[in-house]
């Protein structure tokens, strides 16, 4: 009699198909659990939201900490993500900066984009959509507006912007009801250890050699931190980029750029500055508006105007809609009224006129207090893990129904395995009875009977799962399993943690079930 199991190659073959089957049961759970990486393009090698938020799509992010971020040289691209239905389809709303374009890969303008609405070449060929046609887009904030297709996009660089309606960040955030300090992720290309430095306020100490005067510290936004009397203080701030500004009625007598990750001091002492002020009164060529974010004109307020290498170029007391004239160039407006500085670089042409809209401190942080409270303790990174924490809370049924199905179809799988299991005890009988009356010890019964057999599951549970995970994307795209529109076999499983963890709970699960089943058949005389 052969003292070797008989079977192996029917075992084989059987563990072989159905580990392929678990490792496809595998990939689609690993892949809803990725799923924000359908949203989530990963620009740089961050992604940071509001800590607490359901998803990515409620998430409330100060924009400026995005221009901070770029301040310091840092990749920080800013995005507002809104789950819309299109035509009566569901879809995915991208609103980008029209400047930061080309991060995305896509073959399109930045005037493109500023004029309506680029749509992926996927979505427009799956719709029929072409240049020119009108989309009407719900928002699921249930704000409606109709955009005029742009320009057809195709990236290769994110496949997932090929299933979507890239639009400028302002319509996206009027679609979101967002405010226009908020987005809801910044990606940004920069160490861990820098988020924890966002999540701290510091301060900013002042030490002026400067008697008269008044100061003004904006953000990276040109928003109006502090404005009042130049005097040695220390004021705590966030994380950011900062300009501080002494002034007097008529000039500038001293700026600089301050970049707070740490506590920082600054001396402010006067600089020469070369002026030439140009008070020829002439016929106007351009007006400057001042405004409040309400629309409603500025009564009274100091305008500077600076050439770009610093020199006043002209200065007056406005009021609302302030005629000037200049030639055309570059400009800095800087305009001052109460408590609010305000700066802004345009480049102005004859007849062209300059809007400035000034926005207190106060009111963004009562926007931020209102939509995004607490953000500065509460801005988290987005890993490879963090899955569950972004997923969007709609597709909570979905998901549930999902974890249903997988649930039956391992209760199914392991039926076929204990059967497979006692295949490979009843089919080696002969063997185990043969052994047994020559009194064989345990040891070498298991070596005999158990360990080649244990080996065969090792061997084509691992062949299975490395099966698996390259049929995986032919087999959903075949199905046609997408979320929003968008087709999960875009997202890349590439983690090969949960493959080795399933190989070791089928391991264990096979060898479990083969002992049990053998020492039963053992104790049978």
């Amino acid at each position: 009699m052969t003292l070797y199991p008989r079977g192996l190659a029917v075992i084989a073959l059987s563990i072989y198909l159905t580990a392929i089957a678990l490792g496809l049961i595998v990939s689609t759970a690993i892949a809803m659990y990725y799923s924000p990486q359908l949203f989530l393009l990963s620009i740089g090698n961050l992604t940071i939201k509001k800590g607490g938020s359901i998803s990515v799509f409620t998430s409330w992010i100060p924009i400026s900490l995005a221009y901070s971020l770029r301040d310091m040289g840092i990749v920080a691209v800013p995005e507002v993500i809104v789950p819309s239905i299109m035509n009566g389809t569901p879809v995915i709303i991208r609103g980008i900066v029209p400047s930061y374009v080309n991060y995305y890969g896509i073959n399109a303008t930045q005037g493109e984009l500023d004029e309506g609405a680029l749509i992926g070449y996927e979505l427009a060929e799956k719709f029929h959509i072409k240049v020119g046609d009108e989309l009407i887009i719900t928002s699921f904030k249930g704000v409606t507006d109709n955009l005029t297709v742009t320009g057809i996009i195709k990236s290769i660089k994110y496949p997932q912007i090929n299933y979507e309606v890239i639009t400028n960040i302002t319509i996206a955030q009027r679609l979101n009801s967002l405010p226009s300090p908020i987005v809801n992720v910044i990606y940004v290309n920069a160490s861990p250890e820098l988020i924890n430095e966002v999540n701290n306020a510091y301060g900013l100490r002042v030490i002026t050699h400067i008697t008269n005067g008044s100061l003004a510290i904006l953000d990276s936004m040109n928003h109006t931190v502090f404005n009042g009397p130049l005097m040695n203080m220390t004021l705590t701030l966030p994380f950011g980029a900062y300009y501080v500004i002494a002034y007097n009625e008529s000039a500038i007598t001293w700026f600089s750029m301050v970049m707070l990750r740490s506590n920082e001091t600054i001396d402010v002492m006067k600089i020469p500055v070369l002026r030439i002020t140009n008070m020829t009164r002439a016929t106007p060529s351009e007006w400057v508006i001042a405004e409040w974010p309400n629309g409603s004109l500025v009564s009274n307020y100091y305008l500077l105007i600076y050439y770009e290498n610093g020199s006043l170029a002209y200065s007056t007391i406005g009021s609302g809609i302030t005629p000037v004239s200049l030639p055309s160039g570059a400009y800095r407006f800087d305009v001052i009224t109460g408590s609010v500085y305000y700066s802004v670089n345009e480049y102005v042409m004859p007849g062209l006129n300059v809007t400035v809209t000034l926005t207190p401190y106060s009111m963004v942080m009562s926007e931020l207090t209102t939509h995004a409270y607490n953000y500065i303790t509460k801005v988290l990174p987005l890993g490879m893990g963090s899955g569950p924490e972004a997923l969007i809370s709609a597709l909570r049924i979905g998901i549930g129904t999902f974890i249903g199905v997988i649930i039956g179809l391992l209760v199914i799988m392991s039926i076929g395995l204990v059967g497979i299991t006692e295949y490979s005890i009843n089919i080696n009988r002969e063997l185990i009875t043969y052994l047994r009356l020559n009194r064989v010890s345990v040891l070498g019964m298991m070596t005999l009977i158990d360990m080649p057999v244990i080996i065969t599951y090792l061997i084509s549970t691992a062949l299975g799962l490395i099966t698996a995970n390259y049929l995986w994307p032919f087999t959903v795209k075949a199905m046609g399993l997408s979320i929003l529109n968008q087709p999960i076999y875009l997202i890349t499983v590439s983690n090969y943690y949960p493959y080795v963890t399933a190989f070791i709970a089928i391991s264990v699960l096979l060898i479990v079930m083969h002992l049990a089943i053998r020492f039963r058949v053992v104790g049978i005389e």
